[in-house]
């Protein structure tokens, strides 16, 4: 779609959000940052919740982006998982709008990470993410799903275990608590339980 601003509607819809947030965003705010009528906009997008799904559509892809290119750049396993779970944090606090919605509008968000809705990210997230680890494991949705799972509580909780942005502490948490559990070949494997038995007399 063209329009007076060079602005596209995916662009105009983010913009609208971080500044009003998406409830009180209007079709009208969008369009007028994008610099074309509503009716315009109307013909390719039928509604507000399609303008939203579509700015968040190319933000994910923007993230999963970020996020695949930088494991593919690291030279073992754990630091691959670090550096997915530090680009991550770091695209989506880059997103003025994906900020916004988390400090002002949380509430849209819980549906979509808890229970049932939160199963659905985790394993769309997986699917899209899991292609960074096939060189590291045999199961890299799993890898990816649980980098996910990292990720998140990074971002969401409000006392994280470490500062996302301490690339070193990312890595030192990755490697002493999630790499291990997760590593295709871990490095210790136990030796067989050997339970005692009396000896015969």
């Amino acid at each position: 779609m063209t329009t007076t601003t060079g602005i596209g509607p995916a662009e105009a819809t983010l913009a609208c959000i971080a500044r009003s947030g998406v409830a009180r965003v209007t079709v009208g705010d969008i369009a007028r940052e994008a610099g074309v009528s509503r009716s315009t906009l109307y013909r390719v997008f039928p509604s507000k919740r399609a303008l939203v799904d579509a700015a968040i559509a190319g933000e994910a892809d923007r993230v999963v982006a970020v996020m695949c290119a930088a494991a593919d750049a690291a030279p073992t396993f754990a630091t691959a998982v670090a550096a997915m779970v530090t680009s991550g944090v770091h695209a989506i606090a880059a997103s003025p709008a994906l900020r916004a919605v988390r400090e002002r509008e949380p509430e849209l968000l819980h549906p979509h990470l808890a229970f049932s809705g939160g199963d659905r990210f985790l394993a769309l997230a997986a699917d899209r993410l899991a292609v960074a680890f096939t060189r590291w494991t045999s199961d890299p949705v799993r890898v990816a799903e649980w980098t996910t799972r990292l990720v998140l509580c990074l971002v969401w909780f409000p006392h994280p275990p470490v500062d996302a942005h301490d690339p070193a502490a990312v890595l030192s948490l990755v490697t002493d608590f999630v790499a291990p559990g997760l590593a295709a070949t871990p490095e210790f494997v136990p030796a067989p339980l050997r339970i005692p038995v009396e000896e015969d007399r």
